[in-house]
């Protein structure tokens, strides 16, 4: 029994200091980009921000959700430019691939949202595009989107070890993600995009299949829009 013990005490601990080891099939975002529109959005699908359907590509770019300027900093990085932190860090290239933090958003929104954080706004101006809000000071996302980016910098959590709110230089962001996966609940087509997630890069999102569960009756509640 000590024995056991011990064997999974060392699995746990090893898991924490090099989960970015788990996704491995993908090393690049270049391998993530080719993928991902020939096989994971390979028929119909929607747009993240907007929910626009779409059937081709066209007008569209692939949104990092834990934007890359965050990676770099998690990948000690933060000064480099995204082609030399792919040098410098096998671990900045896993992370840029992973393909539960890829979305595809219209090409303007992807622009403007740059790597603001996601927060609630007062008073902020919807894009012209769609319900979409963006500042100086975050980004606030139609409701129909949020449980999507939550679960999506969740699982960067849980898989990289990332700091949710201090590599974003956004304290508390990560209570407003918890609760916006409370109030979003998983969908169907977020588990069928999670299933294609795990054909082709090996992992799953446990937010999404369920092994991780959140008490939501202790997570901080916000304003409703």
């Amino acid at each position: 029994m000590r024995t056991l013990f011990l064997f999974l005490v060392i699995s746990l601990t090893s898991h924490s200091q090099q989960s970015f080891a788990d996704q491995s099939r993908l090393l690049s975002y270049s391998e993530s980009k080719r993928v991902f529109w020939s096989k994971l959005y390979q028929g119909p699908g929607e747009s993240l921000y907007c929910q626009r359907k779409f059937e081709k590509r066209y007008g569209l770019n692939i949104e990092h959700v834990f934007a890359a300027s965050w990676m770099k900093n998690q990948a000690n990085c933060p000064k480099m430019n995204r082609k030399s932190c792919r040098r410098f860090s096998p671990r900045f290239n896993l992370m840029e691939a992973d393909l539960h933090n890829l979305y595809p958003a219209k090409n303007k929104l992807n622009s403007s949202r740059g790597n603001y954080p996601f927060t609630i706004l007062e008073g902020g101006d919807p894009s012209p595009e769609c319900d979409l809000e963006i500042s100086k000071y975050g980004v606030e996302p139609a409701p129909h989107a949020r449980g999507k980016i939550a679960r999506s910098i969740l699982y960067m959590e849980y898989e990289y070890g990332v700091n949710i709110d201090i590599d974003a230089d956004s304290p508390g962001q990560k209570d407003l993600l918890l609760y916006w996966h409370c109030k979003s609940p998983v969908q169907e087509d977020d588990l069928i995009r999670n299933l294609k997630i795990v054909e082709i890069q090996g992992t799953s999102n446990p937010y999404i299949d369920g092994s991780i569960q959140i008490d939501c009756s202790k997570v901080i509640e916000y304003p409703e829009d």
